[in-house]
């Protein structure tokens, strides 16, 4: 049984998700406004999310099936 719960707080566990997804998100929001040059602003946002989850989904597999 991890005791990861004793170290760090939930507010420590969602700053460091937040950090570890910043990078997608980014990419997301970039990519996103560049492909719907119509609705920047709803695209980059949309792109942002997408991207975040992606980012989330790939750590989250890396420290689970691969570390």
């Amino acid at each position: 049984m991890s005791d990861i719960g004793g170290i760090f707080t939930p507010a420590d566990i969602l700053l460091m998700i937040l950090v570890a997804c910043s990078p997608g998100a980014l990419v997301g929001a970039v990519l996103g406004a560049i492909l719907r040059p119509g609705r920047r602003l709803i695209a980059a946002l949309l792109g942002a999310v997408a991207g975040f989850v992606a980012a989330f989904v790939g750590w989250f597999v890396y420290l689970e099936v691969f570390k």
